[in-house]
C-alpha cells in the first residue's frame, strides 16, 4: 500500500510532464528551474528501448533534491495512445488540483506532436520548449563513443512557453455517445441499434426528454434528440450509421474510437480521490482504462 502523505489542502503541486529521450539537463534543468515538485516521465517500455539508462540518471539527480519521477510505459510513436495517457494524466492532477506543466522538447516528434495538441486541448496546461546551446546528431559516430551517458543536447539555456492558442474540442454528449456505443460493442453487440442506444443515452443522462403523457410524443422527442447527435458525429466522421428505414444501427469508425480515448472526461470527483489517495499516476491510468 502507497504511504499517504499529508498535503496541506491549500497546497498545489507543480507537476511537470515529460517524455524520455536521449537527454537528461532538458529533462531536469526545467523541473529545477521552475521548482517542480514532481515528474512524470512517459518512456518506451523498458525490453524495447535505449534510453532507460538515461532515466536513472534523470532520477538520480531529481531525487538529489527530494523530487520524486514517476514513469508511465508508452511507445512514443504512437500519437492516439500518447493523447490516451495525457488525457487521463491531466484530468487526475487536474482532480488534485495541481499545476500543470509540460515539456515538448525531449522524446521523438510524435511526442512533441502529441503533448502540444494535449496542451492546446486544455485551458489549464502549460507546455514549454527547453533551449540548449549544442546539439549532437545521433547518428555521428562519435555519439556515445566516450560516454555511455552522452546526451543529445547539452547547456541549458532557458525555456520558452509555447503561446496559448485554444483548439475546440467536441461537447461531452457527442464523446459520451460514442462511448456509450463503444460499451454496447464491448458486450456483444456489434450493431447498436438506435432505439437501444437511446435508452443507454438516458441512463447516463445525455439525452434528457420531458415526460409525456403520449407515448409517441415522448418516443418522438427522443429521436428528434438523437437524430441531432447522430448527424454531427456522421459529419465527422466518428460513425456511420446503415441505410435501413427500420430498426436502423450505428457503427463506430476508426476515428470515432480514437475519439474516445484522445477526450473521453471520466467525470472524477471527490469520491475517486478518496478512494484512490495516494496512489502512483499508473495505478490511476490503470483504473480510467477500465472505464473506457
Amino acid at each position: 500500500m502507497p504511504v499517504e502523505k499529508q498535503v496541506n489542502p491549500l497546497y498545489k503541486e507543480k507537476v511537470h510532464v515529460a517524455f524520455l529521450g536521449w537527454e537528461i539537463d532538458r529533462i531536469v534543468r526545467p523541473v529545477l528551474e521552475m521548482r517542480g515538485n514532481r515528474l512524470i516521465l512517459i518512456c518506451f517500455p523498458k525490453e524495447t528501448e535505449g534510453a532507460w539508462d538515461y532515466l536513472g540518471e534523470v532520477k538520480r539527480q531529481l531525487d538529489q533534491k527530494g523530487i520524486p519521477v514517476e514513469v508511465v510505459q508508452e511507445s512514443l510513436y504512437e500519437l492516439v495512445d500518447l493523447l490516451s495517457v495525457l488525457n487521463k494524466v491531466f484530468q487526475v492532477e487536474r482532480l488534485k488540483g495541481n499545476e500543470i506543466l509540460i515539456n515538448v522538447s525531449a522524446g521523438t516528434k510524435i511526442s512533441a506532436c502529441a503533448s502540444t495538441i494535449a496542451a492546446m486541448a486544455a485551458k489549464d496546461v502549460t507546455a514549454y520548449y527547453v533551449h540548449m546551446e549544442k546539439y549532437f546528431p545521433k547518428d555521428n559516430p562519435a555519439f556515445k563513443k566516450d560516454d555511455p551517458l552522452q546526451p543529445l543536447t547539452w547547456g541549458f539555456k532557458g525555456t520558452t512557453a509555447l503561446p496559448e492558442c485554444q483548439i475546440m474540442l467536441p461537447d461531452q454528449k457527442y464523446i459520451k455517445t460514442l462511448h456509450a456505443i463503444k460499451k454496447m460493442n464491448d458486450k456483444g453487440h456489434p450493431k447498436v441499434y438506435i432505439k437501444d442506444l437511446i435508452e443507454s443515452l438516458k441512463e447516463r443522462s445525455v439525452i434528457n426528454v420531458k415526460p409525456n403523457k403520449e407515448p409517441r410524443k415522448e418516443t418522438s422527442s427522443e429521436y428528434m434528440a438523437i437524430k441531432a447527435i447522430m448527424e454531427r458525429l456522421v459529419q465527422w466522421n466518428y460513425l456511420t450509421i446503415a441505410p435501413k428505414k427500420r430498426n436502423r444501427f450505428v457503427e463506430l469508425t476508426e476515428k470515432g474510437r480514437n475519439a474516445i480515448d484522445m477526450y473521453l472526461s471520466f467525470d472524477l470527483d471527490e469520491a475517486d480521490l478518496k478512494a484512490s489517495k495516494g496512489e502512483p499516476i499508473v495505478e490511476w491510468i490503470g483504473l480510467l482504462k477500465n472505464r473506457e
